[in-house]
């Protein structure tokens, strides 16, 4: 085609942001929601995540300095369907140990 085609690695952070996304959809395809407890034994990386996520969304939102959180990134969560304002659901409402979101 007339032009050299370089690839170029993804950064990590990048490729650990999508792991974890995708592990947001299986945690989604099996409790049928987004809302991963903070105190997630089974998966305490994707609890630290998906609260962060929620974080660097508000501040983006607020037109603050958000390192990681972009439009894009915003379009994939929502299309995963996170709530970003998840409530806070007593622990005797889940076998999880506690849903402090």
């Amino acid at each position: 085609l007339g032009y050299d085609l370089i690839l170029r690695p993804r950064p990590l952070n990048e490729m650990k942001w999508d792991l974890r996304l995708a592990e947001l959809v299986a945690y989604k395809e099996e409790h049928k929601d987004c809302n991963v407890p903070r105190h997630y034994q089974a998966n305490k990386q994707l609890a630290s995540w998906v609260n962060n996520q929620r974080q660097q969304y508000r501040l983006f939102n607020d037109g603050k300095k958000s390192e990681m959180m972009t439009e894009e990134r915003i379009a994939k969560l929502n299309e995963v369907g996170i709530e970003w304002n998840a409530v806070h659901l007593c622990p005797a409402q889940t076998n999880e140990g506690g849903w402090d979101l």
